[in-house]
């Protein structure tokens, strides 16, 4: 899929057309459902468009958003991306017993051991974002026996044996707290972009629950959303 998505992505800067499904399923080694299923993928997020006897066409009308706010990948490849020098610190990492809010946005019992870690990222060296990452355990485990300087979703994969392939977020804003405040190096009570997010695999298994607080105008943030016309919307203005 992400090699499906950077020749996408070259086709659009480069104004060029996109191969056809039988190039593309040989080009890549895939099948043609399997191809059809990432495609559709990338219509969806407005990257390409699909019609009868015209093909696969790149998107070009279509504004750049900036970092996709609605396509997930590691934040070191965001701020990369952006043109920054990225790196990561583990600040602590504990196991302890899940607390019932926990537990219910898990759906595991209370008390159930639970892995949290606190890392935060640096743009040129500046602190940029912070996250605590919480994911269930095996009672047996210990800190040591993981590799933590890899990413939430390396690491979760590992934990579970599958991946986290869906993401549920809700973004707010909220003022740092003196936690918070010194790890970004921002006065108390700055304003700061907040993502509390639940992963999810394929089957509906709630692998991680994350909180992150991002340092504003660091990152542009965008996202592309589908229209949806309602006819009782019309219906109900006459």
């Amino acid at each position: 899929m992400a090699d499906l998505r950077s020749l996408c992505d070259r086709a659009i800067a480069e104004k060029r057309r996109i191969p056809s499904e039988p190039e593309l399923a040989a080009h890549f080694g895939v099948s043609r459902s399997k191809l059809r299923e990432a495609l559709a993928r990338l219509e969806h997020e407005g990257a390409i468009t699909r019609k009868p006897r015209v093909g696969i066409q790149p998107n070009t009308a279509l504004p750049r958003p900036g970092n996709r706010f609605d396509l997930q990948t590691d934040y070191l490849t965001t701020l990369a991306a952006a043109g920054y020098d990225a790196r990561v610190q583990l600040v602590s990492a504990d196991i302890a017993p899940a607390s019932e809010e926990l537990a219910e946005r898990l759906d595991i019992e209370a008390g159930a051991p639970l892995l949290a870690t606190r890392k935060v990222w640096f743009a040129d060296g500046v602190p940029a974002m912070t996250a605590v990452d919480r994911m269930p355990v095996e009672p047996e485990l210990s800190v040591a026996d993981l590799d933590l300087a890899t990413s939430v979703f390396r690491l979760v994969e590992q934990l579970a044996g599958e991946p986290a392939i869906w993401e549920v977020t809700h973004p707010s804003a909220a003022g740092a707290t003196e936690r918070v405040a010194g790890l970004l190096d921002i006065e108390v009570g700055a304003p700061c972009l907040t993502l509390r997010t639940l992963g999810v695999s394929a089957g509906g298994r709630r692998l991680f629950d994350s909180l992150e607080h991002h340092v504003p105008d660091v990152v542009d943030f965008g996202l592309v959303r589908t229209v949806v016309n309602d006819p009782r919307t019309d219906a109900e203005e006459l």
